[in-house]
């Protein structure tokens, strides 16, 4: 898996196949609750292309194209903090 660098799998969680890019992914570490009856294309292949796609640099790490989603980041303390009310105390 190219998220956890784990190979084990279950049969309730596989590994898949990018079917454009070969990346992969276990089922749980990718978020797919339900694996589709052909192909399965990964979220970077499905929307950009493989060419394109494997230049799309990830904004939380240096890497370029991989297992790329969207993801909910926050961008400031305050809209984490509103959404994640007492997680942890901020000294003004």
């Amino acid at each position: 898996c190219t998220i956890c660098n784990n190979g084990d799998y279950e049969d309730e969680d596989l590994i898949v196949f990018c079917g454009s890019c070969n990346i992969s992914v276990h089922q749980s570490c990718y978020g797919i609750d339900q694996l589709p009856g052909g192909d399965w294309i990964c979220y970077n292949c499905d929307i950009f292309g493989m060419n394109k796609g494997l230049m799309v640099k990830c904004l939380l790490c240096p890497k370029k194209g991989g297992a790329l989603k969207p993801t909910n980041i926050f961008t400031s303390v305050d809209k984490f903090m509103k959404y994640n009310p007492g997680s942890f105390k901020i000294n003004k």
